[in-house]
């Protein structure tokens, strides 16, 4: 499905849609990490955002049951140079865009990402919308400066209710405001005793 990538700035970007098939609009930010795609589509410090991977290869080792940092993926959608059809690791579950289908996530790839890299170095953060490539650009480009991003992120990501997870170490008390799975693991490692609240 050919897609493409409006900014609120007037750029455009085409290219191949992959997982969901549905229009996305969201703050547009960039990550350069090299690995780590699979705990950055589940870190609730990008919820509601799209975010555009600088390392060229993403996917590659698919996605598995032990990296994700919350429960559910906290990404609005995802930009790649090239998306990996079929990884290569042992506790690969499933494909990258399997995963998205399944979870109702879009993303597009064939990206110059370091181009719109650049790009939002210097816009700061900016609004992006990846839609079907036969839409009129400026009619994108008018529904982006017209709308609003979304403010209520703790709100979507944090706990719903306390809960605790045992040890016999020291009393911690995590306010949840959307945060990792990674922190929790590593409190637990230290046999601290938690209790997590909103």
């Amino acid at each position: 499905m050919k897609k493409k990538l409006v900014l609120a700035s007037g750029e455009v970007f085409y290219g191949e849609g992959f997982g969901y098939n549905q229009d996305i609009e969201g703050e547009v930010v960039f990550n350069t990490c090299m690995t780590g795609y699979q705990e950055l589509l589940s870190d609730p410090s990008y919820c509601g955002q799209i975010v555009c991977m600088t390392y060229p290869l993403i996917g590659n080792y698919g996605i598995n049951r032990d990296d994700f940092e919350s429960m559910e993926p906290s990404i609005k959608g995802l930009i790649v140079k090239e998306l990996a059809d079929f990884p290569s690791n042992f506790r690969s579950l499933l494909p990258l865009h399997d995963f998205f289908v399944k979870r109702k996530l879009s993303g597009i790839s064939g990206i110059d990402t370091r181009k719109l890299t650049r790009i939002i170095r210097n816009y700061g953060v900016i609004k992006g919308k990846i839609v079907d490539e036969n839409i009129a650009t400026a009619t994108v480009i008018e529904e982006l400066n017209n709308s609003n991003i979304v403010t209520n992120q703790v709100q979507q990501v944090s706990t719903k209710t306390a809960y605790a997870s045992p040890g016999r170490g020291f009393k911690v008390l995590l306010v949840d405001y959307g945060s990792k799975l990674g922190i929790i693991r590593e409190l637990s490692r230290r046999d601290c005793d938690i209790t997590v609240v909103s």
